[in-house]
Order: structure tokens, then sequence, then C-alpha cells
């Protein structure tokens, strides 16, 4: 059952995006923030890094020992597999956020 897991990192990794983007924004200007290219510079390593956390955390909780037990193969598929549905969650947010933008800056409704 390695994908009951996915949804709540994908949705983790929504968070944690949606957390960087908050602070890039707070922390430059507009002009600056609206840039897809550093959004993205600046929102995966933290959505990472938080992932990455995570899944130490994973270690010293117990939980890896679990997943362990069924195979050392399907612990480090699944820490990579969970560190790339984060991942994807911020590109999800990062990348809405630039196209709500970009919808305001033109007057598009919807």
């Amino acid at each position: 059952m390695y994908y009951i897991d996915i949804p709540p990192h994908f949705f983790g990794g929504i968070a944690c995006g949606y957390f960087a983007l908050a602070v890039f924004i707070w922390n430059f200007p507009r002009a600056i923030a609206d840039n897809l290219r550093l959004r993205f510079i600046f929102g995966i390593p933290v959505t990472l890094s938080i992932g990455a956390l995570w899944e130490i955390y994973e270690v010293f909780d117990g939980y890896a020992a679990m997943e362990r037990e069924i195979g050392f193969f399907y612990y480090k598929f699944s820490t990579v597999k969970d560190l790339a549905v984060d991942i994807a969650g911020a590109v999800f947010i990062l990348y809405c956020y630039g196209r709500r933008r970009r919808n305001q800056a033109s007057g598009a409704t919807g």
C-alpha cells in the first residue's frame, strides 16, 4: 500500500510551496516575486528541504523501520517518491500563482 501517502505528500508540497511563496513575496518587490523562474528557484529548494526533514523525522519516529521490513529497495523508492510528490505539489502551487497573477494583469476573470 505504498500509494496511501501520495495525497498527504502532494498537499504537504502545496503547503510548503505556498509557505515559500509567501516568504518570497514578503521579502522581495512584486516585480521580482512575479518572475516564474525566481519563484521556482526559491520554492523548490525550500520544499525539498522541508520534505527531507520530514523523511529524517520518519526515520527517527520508526515509520521508516516499518517500511524497511518490506525491503530496502522499497524504502529507498518510497523516500524518492515522497520527495518527488512533494516537489510536484510545490510546482503546482507556484505555477497556479503565476497563472492567477497573469490573468489579473490582463484583466481576465475566472
